[in-house]
This record gives structure tokens, C-alpha cells and sequence, in this order.
């Protein structure tokens, strides 16, 4: 019984530790663009390949991200990639640009209009690389802008965000949490006042 009193202990100790981080977690929006209907050059395949990505935010409603991750896929493969941990870094740092960061209209959590473009030279060592995706008028990716081997795709149809987790299921977890939070702290007040009470009975009637 001991063990199973002290392993209660440690676990709500942990969920007590962590209570804070969970709760004010940034929120974390995922991005998948549909696959690309018009494709110039050879580096994209029609119809497979596509734009994936992942935003974070400090609260719901901002209308900027403060952390931009964008990739395509070049044949299938994971190649053309922008991770910006930190978009007010300068520029120089990363090698990477982020020319628009725009999100507005949230709704359920999440976003309904976005506007975001970066480029940099990230493939191959040629000229400059860029990802754009727009909520209304589509995706477009491109390796080496402007050279000699350019390779260029669009849809235009714009793709969906997801919410990770979902805001609803957080603040699920965040209330469960102080739930637990709570009866601890209260039943180790009433153990404490337990034990009072019979220092207190033993005193005034001693054996």
C-alpha cells in the first residue's frame, strides 16, 4: 500500500510540474497543400507531389507566426525545405526570407486566411528556392528561380490547416490536470487536519 501511496505521489508531483507548461503550450498549426496540378520543369511530379508545413502562434487570433516550418516534396522526397525557428530572426542567419506572414479570420481555433512566402537557396546550390501557399489563391513552389534548370508547380486550389493538438482537446487536458491538482492539495489538507485532530483527542484524554 505504501508503494502504491508513494507512486501516486511522484505522478501527481510530475502532473503538478508540468501543469503550467501544458497549459500556456503555443498553439501549433499544421498545413497540407493538395497535390500539384501544373508543374513546369523536372524536378515535380504532376499530381503527387505537394506542400506540408507547420506554423506557431502565442495565442489564437495573431495574425502572424512566430515560427515557420514549409516543405515540398521533389519526386516524392522530403527535399525542398524552410525551417524558420524564429521569423524575427535576421534573415542572414538562416539564409531564408520570409516576404509575407499573414493569418487572419480564426475561426474553431484556427485560421481561415493565410498569406505566406519564403525563399532562399536551399536545393542544389543554384538560384533561389521559394514555397508560397495562399488561402484563396493557391500553392506555388519553385527550385532555382529564374536558372537554367527552374522547376516550377502550382495548384489552385488552396490546401487545409489542422490544429496540434486541437485548442478544445488542450484546454480538456489543462482543466483535467487542475482537477487532479486540486483533490491532491485537498486531501493533504484533510490528512493534515485528521492528524491534528487526534494529537489533539490524545492530548486532552491520555490512556
Amino acid at each position: 500500500m505504501s508503494r502504491f501511496i508513494l507512486l501516486r505521489a511522484a505522478i501527481i508531483t510530475l502532473v503538478l510540474a508540468f501543469l503550467p507548461a501544458l497549459c500556456s503550450a503555443a498553439i501549433v498549426v499544421d498545413f497540407i497543400s493538395r497535390p500539384f496540378d501544373q508543374v513546369e520543369g523536372s524536378d515535380f511530379v504532376l499530381g503527387s507531389d505537394r506542400i506540408t508545413g507547420r506554423f506557431f502562434f502565442d495565442a489564437i487570433g495573431d495574425t502572424r507566426a512566430t515560427s515557420i516550418s514549409l516543405s515540398a516534396t521533389l519526386g516524392g522526397a522530403k527535399l525542398l525545405v524552410f525551417d524558420i525557428p524564429d521569423v524575427t530572426a535576421n534573415p542572414l542567419d538562416t539564409g531564408i526570407t520570409v516576404s509575407t506572414n499573414l493569418f487572419g479570420a480564426w475561426s474553431g481555433g484556427l485560421p481561415t486566411q493565410w498569406d505566406v512566402t519564403v525563399f532562399g537557396n536551399v536545393f542544389r546550390g543554384g538560384a533561389e528556392e521559394q514555397i508560397s501557399i495562399h488561402s484563396s489563391l493557391g500553392d506555388l513552389a519553385a527550385v532555382d528561380l529564374g536558372g537554367p534548370l527552374g522547376s516550377t508547380a502550382i495548384t489552385l486550389f488552396p490546401g487545409t490547416v489542422t490544429a496540434v493538438p486541437e485548442p478544445s482537446s488542450l484546454v480538456a487536458i489543462c482543466v483535467l490536470l487542475a482537477g487532479v491538482s486540486y483533490r491532491h492539495r485537498k486531501s493533504l489538507r484533510l490528512g493534515i487536519h485528521q492528524k491534528l485532530a487526534r494529537f489533539v483527542s490524545s492530548t486532552q484524554h491520555p490512556l
